[in-house]
């Protein structure tokens, strides 16, 4: 990584270091619906209520078995083990410390923080005059939430948050993102 990014990991993310197994990750929004409900209270979260986190746990059970019971939770999504890659990803891959970016409505600006762990509740606040979708899915993980980047001046990493999926790894444009928040303010 680049000398500068180097600088910003260490000055503004006050981290000593950063290693290589650090992963940076694009969480959707439903469209922005809950960016202000996220960024408010400090959290991320996943749909697909009815699969259970026992389930995606479970070591007796082969991932393929994992996949027909999801078909079987949700008989009209067509593709089953992309559920079940997502959910795995959230709750198995992703690391406390990892970096997680999300878009705002628009993808007109991206709030970064640090991903922390599992939750089961969240405490909704409302902390300012306007009313904020709730979003109301069951995978949660804590987020610290320190920065927003204003996208509409970026057209790289407009296109780098493109990406379909509702969890995407995008450590592989990690310098640039790192880069990006070098001329960035801190937000509260």
């Amino acid at each position: 990584s680049s000398a500068a990014s180097d600088v910003y990991k260490r000055q503004v993310l006050s981290i000593p270091e950063i290693s290589n197994e650090r992963q940076i990750w694009l969480i959707r929004t439903n469209g922005g619906l809950y960016y202000n409900d996220f960024t408010t209270n400090k959290y991320v979260a996943l749909g697909w209520d009815a699969v259970s986190v026992d389930l995606l746990l479970n070591s007796s059970i082969s991932n393929d078995a994992k996949k027909e019971k999801i078909n079987e939770l949700y008989p009209d999504e067509k593709r089953p083990g992309l559920i079940f890659s997502q959910l795995y990803n959230f709750h198995c891959v992703m690391n406390n410390g990892d970096l997680v970016l999300i878009p705002s409505e628009g993808t007109k600006f991206i709030r970064v923080g640090i991903l922390g762990e599992t939750v089961e509740e969240v405490s909704h606040i409302n902390n300012s005059n306007e009313e904020y979708a709730v979003c109301s899915y069951t995978h949660k993980r804590k987020v610290k939430w320190f920065s927003e980047i204003d996208v509409s001046r970026d057209i790289y990493l407009s296109k780098i948050m493109k990406v379909q999926q509702t969890i995407s790894n995008i450590t592989k444009y990690a310098d640039y993102i790192y880069s990006c928040l070098l001329y960035t303010s801190p937000s509260p």
